[in-house]
């Protein structure tokens, strides 16, 4: 599959931009292909149908997704599942039953989607197929016109679309500082909290210090009485001894004599 767009390498990063940064602001695709198209002076289904190309080449091709700096991943395609005939009987029903209430079109499909603006869109383009198919051979079904804009309300939008991939890479940029900010925080955390551990163990160890220090002493203590304790006993068995030989001499010498 080769890539014959002849749209630049400029263009293609500022129409992806611009569905990525309306995507994330709620906006649905279709809206999305008709404001580019305002702002680029192409034609709605021109570049509807150049995105969808290109993204299926990119999606074969991802290197060059890369070099483009796209994140495929944001322009991922759901694909909505065809409504069934009663669906759509019941779809056309409702509509006509709120504009026989005095409600538009638009405002039905919004109210029947619960504010859900893509479907509000299948909702309103599935009513408005069925009611042209329903048309009498003649009748011209009056669809919504396109708003022409001058050339510098075209450059004063592109200016815009500037200024909103400006802003998506701002806040690119902000989000790497917040989360290297977040990270430098945790770092300081982990670092704060194996202090207190390590506190925590430098004051258990001098308690075992004192503790040690403190058997030591009782030690020492316990030593010093046992000593004064054996000389005593040594001091008393001297005088024992000495009493013993002096009272032995007393009785040889009675004997003697």
């Amino acid at each position: 599959m080769q890539n014959i767009s002849h749209w630049s390498k400029e263009e293609i990063k500022a129409l992806f931009k611009f569905v990525e940064i309306k995507k994330c602001e709620g906006m649905p695709l279709i809206k999305i292909f008709d404001e580019y198209a305002a702002l680029t002076a192409r034609q709605q289904n021109s570049v509807r149908n150049y995105y969808y190309k290109e993204l299926a080449y990119l999606s074969q091709n991802l290197n060059l997704a890369k070099d483009l700096e796209i994140n495929l991943d944001n322009h991922q395609v759901t694909k909505a599942t065809s409504f069934s005939t009663d669906e759509t009987n019941d779809i056309v029903n409702n509509i006509d039953n709120l504009k026989a209430e005095g409600y538009s079109v638009r405002k039905a499909c919004l109210m029947l989607s619960g504010n859900d603006a893509g479907k509000m869109i299948r909702l309103q383009n599935k009513y408005r197929s069925v009611k042209a198919s329903q048309a009498p051979m003649g009748e011209i079904i009056k669809m919504p016109q396109r708003q022409v804009i001058g050339d510098e309300e075209i450059k004063a939008l592109f200016l815009g679309l500037v200024k909103l991939i400006k802003k998506g890479e701002q806040e690119k940029a902000k989000n790497m500082v917040e989360k290297e900010l977040y990270d430098a925080n945790q770092k300081l955390k982990n670092a704060v909290n194996e202090l207190i551990i390590k506190n925590f163990e430098v004051q258990r160890l001098q308690k075992n210090i004192m503790i040690c220090q403190q058997e030591n002493q009782n030690l020492a203590k316990t030593v010093q009485e046992k000593n004064i304790a054996l000389a005593n006993e040594k001091s008393k068995s001297a005088k024992l001894l000495a009493s013993f030989w002096k009272e032995r001499g007393k009785v040889k010498l009675e004997q003697t004599n």
